[in-house]
């Protein structure tokens, strides 16, 4: 065989056929040993290949690499690429080769078409991995000392989960802790509210523990690109990390956490521990958006668009940025629905800028709207020499793209702005984009934007950047040391100066927009949840929690009034800085005394932490300005005062842009057109004063109502009384006039495509009909029968079973023929002639009823089994199926295949054989009215079959026509065990030292007595066993003569008879095992009773100490066959530690679900709990979280069944 390689790349590459990858055959090995593997072909949606598992890492410090030999050749990988390879690699003593997928090795890194190609296919060779192993790195610090951080915060976030709502309370003592100091520090010498030996002792708890989580989250796993799509996709995500051997024979001990685990409770830190989050600066916040990508609704499909879910991961680390988009190319939405083509196709041979406006451009185009500008977040001013507002398209700049491409690779701490109100429609088919959105030639324009709007306002101020470490109100210590303190205060100077006009909005009107752009709107009961960021409060939980939030800063600006006049008369200057930082009024001194009552009367019962948690994200990076009439809004970084806010169609929010000149906008891409206003796209805003229910495409506000003239007489007013530009009144004229214009032009043409729809709508609907038509004729033209057979109560004659292979295809014919001589006789059934005919049975469970009643002879054991065959071979549409021991599978194949034909338009008659059980009377209720429906009687039909008027046919000549006579014959392989066993003439009880004799004519003993017990020779009482472990000898026990067995022998026996009258304590038989079902036959758990939690510590211990789990076949069914199995036996556990083992081992999930009728099965069947199961979607047992719970049956090993909760 002649192996092809590609020139000039190492020979273990060889080029890969469409739709495959390799997959790195990785050999044994300890800690200290090479790595040595070999790569093989791996066709990616072939199910039937050999599984692999998949691994996510960091590539790390390129400088820092490590040999590795493949298919003989070596080659050189990344630090940490070894380590993983290193960990998780079988031990020799395992002896097996384990399959892996790493990118580096298993993609030809050198061969940039191979590059492309697989960079396409990755997101499938995620999801078809059996597993994917994340690897964190090793639990080391750069100096070698053990660091147990990552442990640490492992085994935090399990127990925290357990009950987060505590957790968070607990945690809430850290935010007493300034900013400023390290998390670990004693808290005493800075704090005075710490004065309790309790209260250090649990903020010292705390500080540890929350230390190593932020510690956790810093690792650098959590802040590369790639690992969106590989956690996503994956089937099951596992987060290890190990602690680096000390011997080069030690095995290596890994320590993991379930990726759903760690991702809940990133979500619950993000909306309910904001505060928490941002004042010990933690980076959970990065993993939560790893989640967010892969958010699904209630329907299963994805909670945000493609270009939302880039922007979660924008914050991510990658070596190439143009891997910021291809990394998210597996995405369900990263195709367009009308073709099935990726967005954006790969290509590793242009600049980042090309590839970010390629995708800008689609993405416009395929929506008709301008939603993919509003992720735009500029770090510098477009028209800054370091910024975007580029004239010409620079090919040697990377980073050279238009002001309104979102630069995916700078730096993004923002959440996309979402509000509950549109401001404008948000589809404009007129968009339209001008220039080369290719970048195919270098020095050409940069593509520019046509879209329609209006001038809302123009921004006149603008306050500082806000940081999430502000936000929280502690005390006046953590308050000075903030990057802005007292930043509310500061914010209102901006948005309230003291020189305010009496003709703008009054005090309160801007504080409660004030409070509204802070937290991007508000959510009322039958409004849209907030799908970004944002609060969840309504609009009245939403003030009195805003209004606590103002009280409770106005303290704490009077706390540092006092302490400034403290610092004034303080001659060595020891606290002169707080009035440097101290605000000259607080918000609430500032406003009327009206507005401060009620501010205090909303606050009354209210807390500030809703209004916290909901605006700290939204406001996260941005600016709240000013406008010329005096309203406020909430911007871009970037916003700076001469900045318009304007409405445009297309665009859900309002647009800041920038003015610039037509000249200059007109430089190198020819002159601006007629009617436009060229501007800079600086990003989008919020101002609610202009956002309101059903207020779009330009219409101004009067009080609660929208009124369209209100722009004409606003700028009336402004020309009379304020003289402004007449230029801007007849431009703001001119617009409205075109607007209108445009709206009437539209109108006409809505009209007149009405009017060809109609035309178009009854062409379509005679189409259809005809097409029904002939759909129907077809139908009537290929009609066929069904007949269902429950073959376990509808039995055929036994003298057709008896001739086994020819009884069957006499049963076939005479049954054909009985069928076609009924449908020729009914008039609805003429034109039928196609039957199909399934019988659903038990051949196992019939043939041994048969057996049992008498109607087979034993040794005709096999005759159902012949009948069977020559039944389906007598006719080719007659089929019998067996479903295995056990009525209810029988029942449930019945009711599923009568259902799926109940439903086939050209099945003209179902005939169902199940008269004799009451249970398909209550399934046949919904099909009451049904006419094609038809029952086949054998047997007398049960009572509540007489209720419906169905048709019913009878066929004596091939059925029973009476019940097969009841007596129970136990399942195969058992052995009856009964108190007596008659030998050589006695009966002798199976209980250790009790016999009696036995004689032909000795009396029976009477039902319900029980025949007294010999005692010993000696007098003393025999001790009664357990018939499960007494043991028969076949020999009378020595004694001097037999004793009597009756009062009547007593009274004829000259021996006298010692009777021993002392109470004698029967021993319990141990109870038969068994599984329990419930009403619909599926399986039901078994309770267990609470673990002792130093049982489960004793057992955590010992699987430490052994270095692996323990097996459960071993201990807990005393049933492992498994002579290679690699689980601990040894020592047996004892009775509490099987508890806790059981415990352990019904979280997991049995591969039968609530179909399995192992009664030694151990697995779990459901969730614990169904009904309010924490974990949602990503508990294990999802899919069975709304089963019946509630057992009705208990079915033991010997086949017998017991009734419970009837």
């Amino acid at each position: 065989m002649t192996v092809t390689t590609t020139p000039g790349f190492p020979k273990c590459y060889h080029p890969l056929p469409p739709g495959c990858c390799r997959v790195l055959e990785l050999e044994p090995g300890n800690f200290s040993d090479p790595v040595v593997g070999r790569l093989v072909c791996h066709a990616i949606d072939d199910d039937s290949a050999e599984p692999y598992e998949a691994i996510s890492y960091v590539w790390g410090d390129p400088t820092k690499r490590r040999d590795v030999t493949i298919d003989g050749v070596t080659l050189s990988v990344t630090e940490n690429l070894h380590s993983a390879l290193s960990a998780f690699r079988h031990t020799p003593s395992d002896g097996r080769v384990r399959r892996l997928w790493a990118d580096a090795l298993c993609i030809n890194q050198e061969d940039l078409d191979e590059r492309s190609s697989q960079v396409v296919l990755m997101g499938r060779i995620f999801a078809q991995a059996s597993r994917v192993l994340s690897w964190l790195g090793w639990e080391k610090t750069e100096e070698g000392k053990d660091d147990e951080d990552a442990h640490t915060a492992i085994s935090f976030i399990r127990h925290f989960m357990k009950d987060p709502e505590a957790g968070l309370q607990e945690a809430r003592i850290l935010l007493l802790h300034p900013h400023d100091e390290p998390l670990g520090c004693d808290p005493a010498a800075h704090l005075a509210s710490l004065e309790s030996d309790d209260e250090r002792r649990r903020f010292r708890d705390q500080a540890a523990k929350w230390a190593a989580v932020k510690s956790f989250f810093d690792i650098e796993y959590f802040h590369r690109t790639w690992i969106v799509q590989e956690l996503g996709v994956a089937k099951e995500a596992i987060l290890y990390t190990a602690r680096k051997p000390t011997s080069p024979n030690q095995p290596v001990k890994h320590e993991g956490i379930e990726w759903p685990i760690v991702g809940e409770f990133t979500r619950i830190l993000d909306f309910r521990g904001a505060s928490i989050v941002t004042h010990l600066s933690m980076l959970s916040w990065v993993a939560h958006h790893l989640l967010m990508v892969w958010e699904r609704g209630p329907d299963g499909k994805p909670e945000f668009d493609f270009l939302t879910d880039m922007h979660w991961a924008r914050i991510l680390g990658v070596t190439d940025p143009r891997d910021r988009v291809y990394g998210l190319l597996g995405h369900p939405l990263a195709r367009d629905p009308s073709d099935g083509q990726l967005v954006v196709r790969p290509d590793y041979t242009t600049t980042r800028g090309v590839v970010y406006t390629r995708l800008a451009a689609r993405m416009i185009r395929l929506t008709q709207s301008l939603h993919a500008v509003g992720f735009v977040d500029h770090e510098h001013h477009p028209d800054s020499t370091a910024g975007a507002l580029r004239r010409v398209r620079d090919l040697g700049d990377d980073a050279c793209m238009p002001s309104w491409v979102a630069d995916w690779h700078s730096i993004n701490r923002t959440t996309p702005l979402w509000y509950p109100y549109p401001a404008a429609a948000e589809v404009d088919p007129e968009i339209r984009i001008s220039g080369d959105t290719e970048g195919n030639t270098a020095g050409g324009p940069l593509p520019k934007i046509h879209a329609r709007g209006w001038i809302v306002d123009e921004i006149v101020g603008v306050s500082h950047r806000l940081e999430t470490a502000d936000f929280p109100i502690t005390q006046l210590a953590r308050e000075l040391g903030k990057p802005h303190p007292f930043w509310l205060d500061r914010v209102w100077e901006v948005v309230f100066p003291a020189d305010q006009s009496s003709e703008g909005p009054g005090a309160l009107e801007v504080l409660d927009t004030l409070s509204l752009a802070l937290s991007h709107g508000t959510r009322e009961p039958d409004e849209p949840p907030c799908k970004l960021s944002g609060s969840h409060q309504t609009l009245v939980e939403h003030r009195r929690s805003f209004a606590a939030y103002v009280l409770e800063y106005h303290e704490l600006w009077l706390r540092g009034a006092e302490a400034a006049a403290g610092a004034a008369a303080d001659t060595d200057d020891k606290h002169s800085g707080i009035r440097q930082v101290l605000p000259t009024r607080s918000l609430f001194d500032s406003l009327p005394a009206k507005v401060q009552t009620v501010i205090r009367w909303r606050a009354q019962g209210a807390t500030s932490q809703g209004f916290l948690e909901s605006m700290t994200w939204s406001s996260m990076c941005r600016v709240i300005y000013r406008t010329a009439s005096g309203l406020v809004g909430m911007g871009s970084r970037i916003t700076r005062p001469g900045d318009l806010v304007c409405r445009v169609r297309g665009a859900a929010l309002l647009m800041t842009l920038r003015r610039v000149d037509a000249l200059q906008a007109g430089e190198g891409e020819g002159e601006v057109e007629d009617g436009e206003l060229p501007c800079v796209y600086i990003g989008p805003t919020v101002m609610p004063a202009r956002l309101k229910k059903g207020a779009i495409d330009g219409l101004e506000f009067d009080a609660d109502r929208v009124d369209p003239a209100q722009p004409y007489v606003a700028a009336f007013q402004a020309w009379e009384h304020m003289i402004r530009d007449r230029g801007r009144l007849e431009e703001t004229l001119a617009m409205s006039y075109l607007d209108l214009l445009n709206r009437y032009r539209e109108k006409c043409a809505e009209c007149d495509r009405e009017r060809r729809n109609a035309i178009m709508w009854e062409k379509e609907q005679g189409m259809t009909e005809r097409e029904l038509n002939g759909l129907k004729a077809v139908a009537e033209s290929q009609a066929f029968a069904y007949v269902i057979i429950d073959g376990d109560g509808a039995v055929f004659r036994e003298d057709l079973i008896a001739k086994g292979e020819e009884g069957g295809r006499e049963a076939a014919h005479e049954l054909h023929q009985r069928l076609r001589g009924y449908f020729a006789e009914n008039n609805t059934f003429a034109n039928i002639d196609t039957i199909f005919v399934n019988v659903i049975l038990s051949v196992e469970g019939l043939s041994r009823a048969l057996t049992a009643s008498g109607v087979l002879q034993v040794t005709d054991h096999a005759a159902l089994i012949k009948f069977s065959r020559g039944f389906c071979r007598a006719q080719p549409l007659f089929s019998v199926t067996d479903v295995g021991y056990g009525k209810e599978q029988a029942d449930h194949k019945v009711r599923k295949m009568f259902e799926v034909m109940e439903k086939n338009i050209q099945c003209r008659c179902l005939i169902l054989a199940g008269c004799h059980d009451n249970g398909y009377a209550t399934f046949l209720e919904s099909f009451r009215n049904n006419q094609k429906i038809c029952l086949l009687e054998t047997t007398p039909p049960a009572a509540d079959f007489k209720k419906f008027n169905f048709k019913r046919v009878l066929f004596p000549s091939v059925f029973r026509s009476e019940p097969i006579p009841t007596r129970t014959l136990p399942p195969p392989g058992f052995t009856p065990t009964s108190p007596f066993t008659t030998v050589s003439g006695f009966t002798t009880t199976s209980s250790a030292g009790a016999t009696a004799p036995s004689s032909a004519t000795s009396p029976a003993a009477a039902p319900g007595a029980s025949s007294p017990t010999n005692g010993t020779h000696n007098g003393t009482s025999a001790t009664s066993t357990s018939p499960r472990n007494s043991v028969s000898t076949g020999r009378q026990a020595p004694s001097e003569s037999p004793q009597p067995s009756t009062y009547a022998s007593v009274g004829r026996s000259k021996t006298p008879l010692t009777i021993n009258i002392a109470s004698q304590k029967k021993s319990q038989p141990a109870p038969k095992p068994f599984y329990q079902l419930n009403r619909y036959d599926q399986r039901v758990d078994v309770p267990l009773q609470k673990p002792d939690p130093n049982a489960v510590k004793s057992l955590d211990d010992r699987r430490a100490k052994n270095g692996m789990n323990f097996c459960n076949r071993y201990h807990l069914t005393n049933n492992c066959k498994n002579t290679n199995c690699s689980f601990v036996h040894g020592e047996r556990l004892n009775p509490a530690e099987l508890l806790a083992l059981r415990h352990k081992s019904r979280n997991l999930v049995c591969s039968s679900g609530h179909m399995c009728r192992d009664i030694l099965c151990n697995l779990g069947h459901h969730c614990a709990n169904p009904g309010s199961c924490y974990f949602g979607d990503t508990c294990r047992f999802s899919e069975m979280h709304g089963m019946d719970v509630t057992p009705t049956l208990k079915v033991y090993e010997d086949g017998t069944r017991e009734v419970v909760n009837s």
